[in-house]
């Protein structure tokens, strides 16, 4: 009977009908582990083909660099935006404060100065920086334009450079000196001494002005867009400027001056000759954009005698904010001024 029951047992085997005490045939494990293949492989595919997951999210790094570089871009050039607003803001403050902060300031090439100002546009233009470069440096700045050619020819640029300490022991030793040019550029700075009966050179105070306006002294001021160079603007001169500047108006009576008798010139306020006319008063005179008519705590000649005294000359003073009338031994600077030629 045992016997046959084991027949039995190995025919069910062969059949395939024996099932294991945990009931998984080995039919079933071998359709189990192809399936498992199968998945296997679908997966695979899916990972490394064209437009698998793999790819995706390779695709979607890319997306993400892209936008953030874009983001980057976008931030500098907000950046740089704020920066010029800033610059602009700066440079605008600096004309009102009277230029202490010049550093956003832009320059012009003597080309530009040359071609671009006139009498409708000046006023803009006065205390720019100029790229005018002389032997002797320095800083140089749009001062006066002259359109109907009081000082030489008619529709000049002038610029004067920033303050300089040089001859600082005072004018005094040149009490008698001979011009190079006999007087002529002097002449031309100073029209109304000029055309009145005082216009020889024959005081203290006129020999002084003349080493001023001497332009062999000052050559190395000079370049090949000028014609001469000399050592300050006369009181005719600055007042002018300063009149196109303040009232867009060169003979405005914001500042005045006359011939008043044989020692020279006398000076006024609001169209009005106080102080005896030698000299403006305290605080008369506002330092302009970047100090171009005057510079905080220094004084510096201007190249015209005084009506005072035969031994002084007119100044301007940066401590008193006015024009003075001063002696030639005081030790003041200069601030030479050069045309630019057409």
């Amino acid at each position: 009977m045992k016997k046959q029951k084991s027949i039995k047992k190995i025919k069910g085997i062969c059949r395939g009908d024996y099932q294991s005490p945990a009931g998984i045939t080995l039919m079933v494990l071998v359709v189990t582990i192809i399936v498992l293949l199968i998945l296997s492989g679908v997966a695979i595919n899916l990972a490394i083909k064209d437009g698998s997951i793999l790819g995706e999210a390779k695709e979607a790094v890319n997306n993400w660099k892209n936008i953030t570089d874009k983001e980057e871009e976008e931030l500098l050039k907000l950046a740089n935006k704020m920066k010029e607003l800033k610059n602009a803001t700066n440079s605008g403050d600096s004309e009102n404060n009277g230029g202490e902060d010049n550093k956003t300031e832009n320059t012009i090439s003597v080309s530009e100065a040359k071609s671009t100002i006139n009498s409708s546009n000046i006023q803009s233009y006065i205390g720019k920086e100029v790229e005018y470069n002389s032997t002797k440096g320095g800083t140089w700045r749009v001062f006066y334009y002259d359109e109907e050619g009081y000082f030489g020819k008619a529709k000049t640029v002038y610029l004067k450079r920033d303050y300089d300490s040089i001859n600082v022991a005072g004018l005094s030793k040149y009490k008698i000196y001979n011009s190079s040019d006999n007087g002529a550029i002097m002449k031309k700075m100073n029209p109304k001494w000029a055309s009145s009966s005082y216009s020889t050179i024959d005081l203290e105070n006129e020999y002084c002005v003349s080493w001023l306006c001497d332009p062999e002294i000052w050559k190395e001021y000079k370049t090949n867009n000028s014609s001469y160079a000399i050592g300050s603007p006369s009181v005719e001169m600055y007042m002018k400027a300063f009149n196109q500047w303040k009232d867009n108006n060169t003979n405005s009576t914001t500042l005045i001056n006359k011939i008043d008798g044989a020692n020279g010139y006398s000076v006024g306020v609001d169209g009005k000759y106080t102080n005896s006319g030698d000299y403006t008063g305290r605080n008369t005179i506002e330092s302009g954009p970047n100090n171009i008519f005057m510079t905080s705590d220094k004084s510096w000649w201007l190249a015209s005698p005084s009506k005072t005294l035969v031994d002084r000359i007119l100044a301007v003073s940066g401590g008193s904010a006015g024009i003075y009338s001063i002696y030639d031994t005081n030790t003041n600077g200069v601030c030479p001024i050069v045309p630019l030629d057409q």
